[in-house]
């Protein structure tokens, strides 16, 4: 049986404001016991204390091109980011810069295929049947096409001589 009913909270106020967990309260104290002997290790000349303060201390460096000016020609995305790959084979653009600009542009080309796909009228189940005789109908054409054209052209290798052997 449920303590609770559904959709309501066993705590509606909610936690209070300021307050901490044990875990974290723990670890705070633990801290404060540890970094000031950590630190002394690391004055001291201990490299492994040097490493640990400086890899939790200071956040990892991401490395950073300077601004490129760039241009791009009117048109689809396709022929943009061609534009950018040229710039980039003739030297005049950064491959990470070209490689940033591709993600954005693949972002865009989603955000326009879910667009376009919002903006579709959803098919019905007749729609989905009618589409799907048309289709095979188009197939069946098409095949017997192809079957008529193989025999034309066999007929055409042959010399338009057809005998049949018994």
């Amino acid at each position: 049986m449920p303590r609770f009913k559904p959709g309501q909270s066993g705590n509606p106020a909610g936690r209070r404001k300021g307050s901490i967990n044990r875990q974290l309260a723990a670890l705070r104290e633990v801290s404060d016991k540890v970094l000031p002997l950590v630190t002394k290790k690391a004055l001291a000349g201990d490299f492994d204390a040097q490493k640990l303060i400086l890899e939790r201390a200071l956040p990892r460096m991401k490395a950073l091109s300077p601004p490129e000016a760039f241009s791009l020609p009117e048109g689809d995305l396709l022929s943009q980011v061609q534009a950018v790959l040229r710039q980039v084979a003739a030297g005049e653009l950064s491959p990470t810069v070209a490689a940033e600009v591709a993600s954005v542009a693949a972002s865009i080309a989603r955000v326009k295929e879910v667009d376009i796909q919002a903006r579709q009228p959803q098919m019905t189940q007749a729609d989905c049947e009618r589409f799907a005789r048309e289709r095979l109908a188009e197939l069946r054409a098409r095949r017997k096409a192809e079957e008529e054209e193989a025999k034309k052209r066999e007929d055409e290798e042959d010399g338009g001589i057809n005998v049949d052997i018994e």
